[in-house]
């Protein structure tokens, strides 16, 4: 049986990507900002917004919003270059994404925060600091836009 098919419609959508079998999708800060630079050229080329990011070191976790379809397209931009890159800069063959990527669309206010939440929260959870400012995720990494919820903030990616 095949895979279901995605929903792609336009609008704001939980994803996530992580590399095979629970190995290491980021293995210093080099392969952080490599990344981070091209998930915003794939936010710029496609038309994307930045709601909230967070790495963490086998998956990265982000909310997106798409004026159009394109979230498969630019998924497959952004996890090919990364992918690519990653392996020669490891002398490593194979995939590092371990299967398409998930997504959710996010279909009202009460379940973007709590994404956003659970997004922050994740480096957390997983060790990578103490409070929700992890270097690598979305506050430190992408300026305000424009208010969405008097507690949860747009967040639009800069160069």
């Amino acid at each position: 049986m095949g895979q279901k098919p995605r929903d792609t419609t336009p609008g704001i959508h939980h994803i996530t990507v992580g590399a095979t079998a629970a190995e290491a999708y980021f293995l210093d800060e080099p392969d952080r900002f490599v990344w981070t630079r091209r998930f915003i050229r794939t936010l710029d080329r496609f038309g994307w917004t930045c709601i909230g990011f967070a790495q963490l070191t086998t998956h990265v976790h982000a909310i997106v919003e798409t004026p159009d379809e394109s979230i498969s397209v630019g998924m497959h931009y952004l996890n090919m270059f990364y992918g690519k890159y990653f392996n020669e800069k490891n002398d490593r063959r194979g995939n590092l994404v371990r299967s398409r990527f998930w997504s959710k669309p996010v279909v009202d206010d009460a379940q973007l925060l709590t994404t956003f939440r659970y997004i922050a929260r994740n480096p957390v959870k997983a060790g990578l600091c103490e409070r929700p400012t992890h270097r690598w995720s979305a506050p430190r990494s992408v300026r305000p836009k424009r208010p969405r919820l008097p507690c949860c903030a747009r967040w639009s990616a800069t160069r």
